[in-house]
């Protein structure tokens, strides 16, 4: 009997230590999306950053002030 309350004690170990590693690699499949979405969102707002400038730029040249 204590033999087999032991062995149903590892079972239910191995069954939690399977739904923290599953939870585990959900977490970091958030994480990588949430950062891959924080560079874009920073290439974006450098893209347009670059725009501006060149908006300006070309804004400068068109009125013929010397830049």
């Amino acid at each position: 009997m204590l033999e087999n309350q032991q062995l149903y004690i590892q079972i239910a170990q191995g069954f939690g230590l399977a739904f923290s590693l599953a939870s585990l690699l959900r977490s970091i499949k958030k994480v990588k999306r949430s950062v891959y979405l924080l560079k874009l969102t920073l290439n974006l707002l450098a893209l347009l950053n670059v725009l501006g400038q060149i908006k300006l730029l070309n804004e400068l040249l068109l009125s013929g002030e010397q830049i």
